[in-house]
């Protein structure tokens, strides 16, 4: 303000046009909105380089002067019209050396920076480096709490919001190799390698759990006639203080070659020969098939299982944000529908609950599907004034119900074709009428005795049992057995409690057929107790 007052006075006295002013001040504005970054370091040896970086990208790179102070604070200036926070703010020591015959040993040493004025200490314990040696681990990256890099290395520093700090340890077999940094299922960062190790470090602006992360591997070259096979190393990666191992029994590749060539699977190697992933901690069951499941609730108290083929592979509680829930397992037949059940649904307008599953996307070994996909088939989802199952193309369910995702690459509905070898699409051909008529090929003989007439729909239950829907609203739930090469159905349960309920004419009077016309069933609810849901009339 009080500049302003100044430029006002000064333009009185000197009769400067109002056109004259208006200029002046376009031209003052933009360095009234610059950031500075002030540097306060110091060198062992001198000649110390040190890079600042801003938001991934080099700023400018300093030397500390050679002189009889090197040991006192030099302080180095940036300015940018960038705005910039201490999370953006990385210091990295370039020319680490050490002359065993004369004891020359050169250290980088940062006293603190300034951002805008505000003073950050260097061994505050939410700064990350990856270059201070300590007695009790040597080397080792972390939250040191140190003023100095022994080491090539950085320090990251972080304005305490409460965010994740990343590191990855990587190096590419022909540099130049770029990988992705995946969280829940979308890309934050890219990197490209060189040939030596190095860290690269992303700050979140939130809480990351190991589950979250995935690395990717993009761009692989093999040209034997030239001699290049690009590859990416990857050693461990660190969250904040805790470190991990990409070669963990927990970690599941898709683009490792080991002995049995190229398979997805729980590899315990750090190299991804081929594009592919690294993903984290799946430690619900266990198995070579790594299915995950990207989801949130509403409130954050929702139930979901995860299941196919009536066989669960893993459940849990969502949070109230995305997150990716990862089940390994040998259940898994390649092809198979995945089902995403919600268990739990509560409507409680007086206390304003409304719980809901929110699902974003479910991936199976790398092959990755859109849960609004036109081939995903569900029950649950508030459609058109009520609930319905179908192919709504939602990503919501409203109530406890499922969605079944299509991997089959491609599902039929009435004749026509529904999505296509990524799960898209939509019908294609001529639509072939429904008809109910008797099907040999479904009568199901136990006991001699003929038991299927006009099925309508069938589908496996959580409890492994197939049920079948019969147009008159007879509903029969077959245990399946594999006998002798094929499955063979050992008992029976006829359910007719749709079939006795009582018709009705238009006008409310009584009908005395005692059928109904069932034309879709869907089974859910779980093992112990399922839940089937009948479209009827």
């Amino acid at each position: 303000m009080n500049f302003l007052f100044q430029l006002f006075s000064r333009s009185s006295k000197s009769k400067t046009s109002e056109s004259d002013l208006q200029l002046q001040m376009e031209a003052l504005e933009p360095r009234m909105m610059l950031s500075t970054v002030q540097i306060f370091a110091s060198g062992t040896q001198g000649g110390e380089q040190l890079q600042l970086q801003i938001d991934g990208n080099i700023a400018e790179t300093f030397v500390i002067g050679v002189g009889t102070d090197i040991l006192n604070d030099q302080t180095f200036f940036f300015e940018t019209e960038q705005t910039i926070t201490a999370d953006d703010v990385r210091i990295e020591f370039l020319n680490d050396s050490f002359d065993a015959a004369t004891g020359a040993d050169s250290n980088l040493i940062v006293d603190a920076i300034e951002v805008d004025g505000v003073r950050f200490e260097t061994e505050a314990a939410n700064v990350f480096s990856t270059g201070t040696f300590l007695n009790e681990d040597g080397i080792q990256p972390g939250f040191r709490q140190s003023e100095t890099l022994h080491a090539n290395g950085f320090f990251q520093y972080s304005d305490g919001d409460g965010g994740s700090f990343l590191t990855i340890q990587a190096r590419g077999s022909e540099g130049g190799e770029q990988f992705r940094l995946n969280l829940n299922g979308q890309t934050v960062q890219t990197f490209t390698t060189t040939t030596e190790f190095q860290n690269f470090g992303f700050a979140s602006d939130r809480t990351v759990e190991i589950s979250d992360i995935q690395i990717e591997f993009f761009g692989d070259q093999f040209d034997p006639a030239q001699g290049i096979d690009t590859d990416l190393e990857v050693n461990f990666l660190v969250i904040d203080a805790d470190a991990f191992e990409v070669d963990a029994p927990t970690t599941f590749s898709t683009g490792t070659f080991l002995a049995d060539g190229l398979q997805p699977g729980f590899r315990q190697a750090e190299t991804l020969h081929t594009n592919g992933v690294f993903d984290f901690n799946a430690t619900a069951g266990a198995g070579n098939d790594l299915i995950q499941v990207v989801l949130r609730g509403e409130e954050g108290t929702e139930e979901f299982v995860i299941s196919s083929n009536g066989v669960v592979i893993g459940s849990g509680v969502a949070t109230t944000r995305f997150q990716t829930y990862s089940f390994a397992t040998d259940s898994y037949v390649p092809g198979s529908n995945l089902r995403i059940e919600f268990l739990n649904d509560t409507f409680d307008p007086a206390n304003g609950i409304d719980t809901n599953l929110i699902v974003d996307n479910v991936t199976i070994n790398g092959d990755t599907r859109e849960v609004e996909d036109p081939s995903t088939f569900g029950f649950g989802t508030f459609v058109n004034g009520g609930f319905s199952e179908g192919f709504h193309q939602s990503e919501t369910l409203h109530t406890s119900g499922f969605f079944e995702v299509n991997f089959g690459g491609g599902g039929n509905v009435g004749g026509g074709n529904v999505g296509g070898g990524g799960g898209g699409g939509v019908p294609v051909g001529p639509i072939t009428p429904i008809s109910f008529e008797d099907a040999g090929a479904f009568r199901g003989v136990i006991g001699g005795a003929n038991i299927i007439n006009n099925p309508t729909s069938l589908q496996f239950g959580p409890d492994g049992r197939l049920y079948v829907a019969e147009q008159n609203g007879q509903i029969n739930a077959f245990t399946i057995e594999f006998q002798n090469g094929e499955y063979v159905a050992t008992d029976v349960e006829v359910i007719n409690l749709v079939r006795d309920i009582q018709n009705h004419n238009d006008d409310g009077s009584l009908n005395n057929n005692n059928n109904r016309q069932v034309t879709g069933i869907v089974v859910t609810g779980t093992a112990a107790q399922p839940v089937l849901y009948v479209s009827s009339s």
